[in-house]
């Protein structure tokens, strides 16, 4: 039993790993593991989780009765991934924490090797078992597909760039002496600029690691110019598409031309965005979990946007209302439960964590960038930053007797 949970363990890093299984970008090994962890699980955990799952499950439940198009099975199985991720690794124990911090970091520098040779296109001899384990990923780079990256163990560069960000967050805080931070912080957005080359995730580690530089208040404006700066130097990251965008903006006649042109140039994540969140005001309760394929095109129609202007339902609908998933976990249960059962999963969060959080600049740090990163990027299911969350807030709470695993590193 403990073979097979170690071996859980892992794979709940590499949520990517279906084995052509699923028809879904990512494998419930979250929920596995935390079948074969319940009896770990602290009872306190159990029954808030339990508290907020069976809402969703009688949303999906309706929805499945009211609707034959529902997909309901999937909705809910996301759900219940990141929930289970989030209480089984906060309910480790303090040595299965220092182990599963050592793991991060041996995974990190596979995946950073795995990243360069895949770059340098020399692991073509793997095509067959990557094409089995990870469908969509690729043993080469991305070059031909609009001068994208490699895809390392993930189904895009953009989702592995994000799995990235966060491994590294989580190795600078517990590994990663301050005197060497700015330099590796550097050679992070390095890796993202030229092997991941996806603006998403380099963005998204630009933010993170200037959450590392600010000592006040005031230093949140240098994240900001940072970010920015960060965005004009990915001109070959996309074939100049961030410069082009900045321009843009620039000379954008109007602020509604400035949102337009964001809208069209980020596909349907800004509209999605703004029309499921405002669904779920509208709609305190939501659709029903499953009820997406319906709610999202009400939703979108509800906006009074003309999308025959916007080129991402162009190409993939004809000009026409489609259904699409937003981008964001947050969005998406805005759409399914509304802002009631949005705001009930923010609660939970908070009330998860209350054993654990200190009042200090790794606990902000680390919240920061779990509700960003829950708003604005990534698909439902994806466990991995609740992993990285729940092993940072423990590992801070715990940092006086946490000192040994970092001499170990240095």
């Amino acid at each position: 039993m403990k073979l097979v949970r170690n071996a859980l363990l892992l794979l709940c890093f590499f949520p990517s790993i279906t084995f052509g299984v699923l028809a879904a970008e990512i494998f419930p090994w979250a929920i596995l593991f935390f079948i074969a962890s319940i009896h770990l699980i602290q009872p306190r955990l159990l029954v808030s989780s339990g508290m907020l799952i069976l809402p969703l499950l009688i949303s999906a439940a309706v929805a499945t009765t009211n609707f034959s198009g529902a997909d309901s099975l999937r909705s809910v199985a996301a759900y219940l991934n990141v929930v289970a991720a989030f209480i089984v690794f906060l309910s480790l124990r303090q040595d299965a924490v220092e182990a599963s911090c050592r793991l991060v970091k041996n995974v990190l520098i596979f995946l950073i090797v795995m990243g360069v040779l895949q770059f340098l296109n020399l692991l073509g001899f793997l095509e067959g078992v990557l094409s089995f384990i990870v469908p969509r990923a690729s043993v080469t780079s991305l070059s031909e597909m609009g001068n994208r990256g490699v895809t390392l163990l993930s189904s895009e560069p953009s989702r592995a760039g994000v799995e990235i960000v966060y491994l590294y967050v989580l190795c600078r805080l517990v590994f990663i002496k301050e005197k060497f931070g700015i330099f590796l912080d550097i050679l992070c957005i390095v890796f993202l600029l030229t092997i991941i080359k996806a603006v998403q995730p380099l963005a998204f580690g630009i933010f993170a690691v200037s959450l590392f530089l600010i000592k006040k208040p005031s230093h949140a404006v240098a994240v900001v110019a940072i970010l920015l700066i960060g965005l004009t130097l990915g001109v070959n990251v996309e074939e100049g598409r961030a410069v082009v965008l900045l321009e843009t903006l620039a000379s954008s006649g109007s602020f509604s031309d400035a949102i337009f042109f964001l809208a069209n140039e980020s596909g349907h994540r800004l509209l999605t965005t703004y029309a499921f969140t405002a669904y779920g005001f509208q709609n305190p309760f939501g659709a029903g979990v499953g009820m997406w394929p319906i709610a999202s095109i009400e939703a979108l129609r509800a906006t009074g946007v003309d999308i025959t202007q916007l080129r991402y339902f162009l190409i993939h609908g004809d000009g026409n209302y489609i259904s699409v998933r937003g981008s964001g976990l947050l969005s998406n249960m805005m759409l399914d439960v509304g802002i009631v059962g949005t705001s009930a999963f923010i609660y939970w969060v908070f009330y998860a964590t209350r054993n654990i959080r200190r009042k200090d600049k790794t606990t902000i740090l680390v919240l920061t960038l779990l509700f960003v990163k829950i708003a604005f990027i990534g698909s439902v299911g994806e466990p991995l930053p609740w992993i990285i969350t729940a092993l940072a807030l423990k590992w801070n709470y715990n940092l006086p007797r946490n000192q040994h695993i970092m001499s170990r590193s240095h």
